[in-house]
């Protein structure tokens, strides 16, 4: 989810690609900011992949 808002896609678009409601996507988004804060190594991987 965070690389694909990172590529510019709405959390709309989004979730209709995951099947998820566009709430959920802006969550996972949101915990994914949280733990990459904590976790260098996810915040490398997480960078890699946008």
């Amino acid at each position: 989810m965070t690389a694909m808002r990172r590529k510019g896609m709405t959390y709309p678009a989004i979730g209709r690609a995951m099947h998820r409601d566009h709430t959920t996507v802006i969550n996972g988004v949101r915990q994914a900011g949280r733990y990459a804060a904590r976790d260098a190594e996810y915040a490398q991987f997480v960078d890699a992949l946008s």
